[in-house]
């Protein structure tokens, strides 16, 4: 007798054994395949024909990781403008602040080492903030893509 969810955890098997590891990617093609084969039982086909069916009609392990490599690789010149644009901004924000805190070792006394101190530490910290940002926010933003 055919049982569904043996069926389907055979099919996750094959499918992450065959370079499909993303579990969200899984999910999300298990929910169609259990669509689809909701759909065609409804149509009082076999349980067992029905799955059959509704896995072809899904496709194969190759094809579907091939699809997903397209959709979720990043092109090679992504990771260069990136870096660009953030030194780009680094250096736009330090244009504008280094002279303020020039002026204000100028009129406070402030010693220079405390300034280059305040420097190094604010874009230690802005670097963090947007490595977090880019894990937390925008992966799962790609994700739900």
């Amino acid at each position: 007798m055919f049982n569904l969810e043996e069926a389907i955890s055979q099919w996750r098997q094959q499918m992450a054994g065959g370079g499909l590891m993303s579990f969200e990617a899984l999910d999300e093609l298990e929910e169609h395949l259990r669509d689809d084969f909701a759909r065609r039982q409804a149509t009082s086909q076999d349980p067992a024909e029905a799955f059959t069916a509704a896995l072809e009609q899904l496709g194969s392990t190759t094809v579907l990781n091939a699809e997903y490599q397209k959709i979720n690789s990043d092109h090679p010149m992504k990771p260069i403008v990136k870096i660009l644009f953030g030194l780009g901004i680094l250096l736009t924000g330090a244009s504008v602040v280094l002279p303020a805190l020039a002026k204000m070792q100028e009129h406070f006394g402030i010693p220079m080492e405390l300034i280059w101190g305040l420097m190094g530490g604010t874009v230690v910290a802005t670097s963090g903030i947007c490595i977090l940002l880019h894990a937390l926010v925008f992966r799962k933003i790609k994700a739900l893509a």
